[in-house]
């Protein structure tokens, strides 16, 4: 494995890790509100049970004058105690699902950074290859080819404005529908050939496999080119 290809496979595990994280606190964070509804009918049944034992310490303390038995209640200072406890994992049950959040909001930061790094590592894969520099090489051959027969034509001389061979002759890639030299920038918004569809295929593929082949490719991950293409 090349190393712009040891870089892709880094950084597709990274993202791979980072898309986890985020699913999994995602997960957690759809589950916090459990514990806080919990805690929360918890204050509120030590609040209503603190209320009743203060009404009924009264009703107690003459049915004791009067001798009559009193039931054993919990005694204030153990509601109280309880009621503590349940405010206390009230606010703890809040302040884990505002942690849950900011590392929520932390985990898409780093898969947003995660997807970058595999960007460009894709990119040095593709600008690395082989393949791509034999096909801009095919290009280049082509745009030679395509330039000798258009001094062919110049050298015989039809130049006229209504010349039929010169109008037959203007280039006009399928995307635009005015007559005259192209832009072939448009060819990247117009209908793909089967070799653009090849090439989007592979390069796709690459974004999940480092392994992944380029057309043209005589193994798994090409090999390395003697220059760069850019730079």
């Amino acid at each position: 494995m090349t190393p712009e290809r040891e870089k892709l496979a880094a950084a597709i595990a990274a993202l791979k890790q980072a898309e986890q994280e985020k699913t999994a606190l995602a997960s957690l964070s759809s589950n916090s509100w459990e514990p806080i509804s919990s805690a929360e009918r918890r204050v509120e049944a030590a609040e209503k049970a603190l209320s009743e034992a203060q009404e009924l310490a009264v009703a107690d303390m003459v049915a004791a004058r009067l001798g009559r038995e009193v039931p054993k209640r919990s005694t204030r200072q153990e509601l109280q105690a309880e009621l503590d406890t349940a405010r206390a994992d009230l606010d703890a049950a809040r302040a884990a699902r505002g942690e849950l959040k900011r590392q929520a909001q932390d985990a898409e930061k780093a898969l947003g950074w995660c997807q970058s790094s595999l960007n460009s590592a894709l990119s040095a894969v593709i600008e690395a290859s082989p393949e791509v520099s034999k096909l801009l090489g095919e290009i280049k051959a082509l745009e030679a080819e395509l330039i000798q027969r258009y001094e062919a034509l110049a050298a015989i001389g039809i130049s006229g404005p209504y010349s039929r061979a010169k109008r037959e002759a203007q280039l006009q890639p399928p995307a635009r529908t005015v007559p005259g030299l192209p832009d072939w920038h448009l060819l990247f918004h117009g209908p793909r050939g089967d070799l653009a569809a090849s090439w989007a295929v592979a390069v796709d593929k690459l974004r999940t496999d480092a392994n992944a082949p380029l057309p043209g490719s005589t193994t798994g991950e090409g090999q390395r080119p003697k220059r760069k293409l850019f730079g």
